[in-house]
């Protein structure tokens, strides 16, 4: 008796090690390959979302710098115009010679195209400024975004894994000792019948 239950427990220590063995092999390939497969999905999305909101935040730029450019671009013609026709207007009043006039028209020329050429620059300038400000803002934010979503998506990813991990071990082990005991039960009562016709 002694005999017997010593060689079926050494068997069934040997096979349940085995068993247990392979089965947090398997459960651990299993979770890895989750892991990896929840990551990666995670990952393109969120690349995806990057592409699409930096074209957005790039057309969105442009169209503020070409409302800016022309806006300021009208006003200052605006204002251009009036002082010159003051000017032209005062130049004419004063003298009516030819002459004058020619002097004028060409003084008032001159003084509108480095005017213009100079709004035009500061204009230009000014436009770029705000868009490369805003730019950098957007991308400011835009990088910190994807920090804090990159973090909180591997807490979650970490979180699942090792949930999935515990469900699988504990059931993994409930059933191996359920077939462990069935399998003790029966060769305990078939070595102890064996006892009893041989003795």
């Amino acid at each position: 008796d002694d005999l017997v239950r010593n060689f079926a427990a050494s068997e069934i220590q040997r096979i349940w090690r085995g068993f247990s063995v392979h089965v947090d092999f398997m459960i651990q390939v299993m979770a890895a390959m989750r892991i990896q497969a929840r990551f990666r999905k995670l990952r393109s999305k969120r690349a995806l979302l990057v592409l699409s909101s930096q074209r957005k935040s790039s057309t969105t730029i442009q169209k503020i710098g070409r409302g800016f450019l022309a806006r300021v671009q009208k006003e200052r013609a605006l204002s251009a115009v009036t002082v010159i026709q003051r000017a032209a207007r005062v130049m004419i009043s004063r003298s009516h010679d030819d002459l004058v006039r020619n002097f004028a028209a060409s003084e008032i020329q001159r003084i509108w195209r480095g005017f213009s050429v100079h709004v035009d620059f500061m204009i230009q300038v000014m436009a770029a400024m705000r868009i490369q400000a805003r730019f950098r803002k957007l991308r400011s934010k835009r990088a910190l975004l994807v920090l804090s979503s990159q973090r909180k998506s591997s807490t979650t990813i970490q979180k699942i894994g090792r949930g999935f991990l515990a469900r699988v071990q504990k059931e993994r082990a409930l059933s191996a000792v359920t077939v462990i005991q069935r399998a003790a039960r029966v060769m305990i009562s078939r070595s102890h019948d064996d006892l009893v016709r041989n003795f």
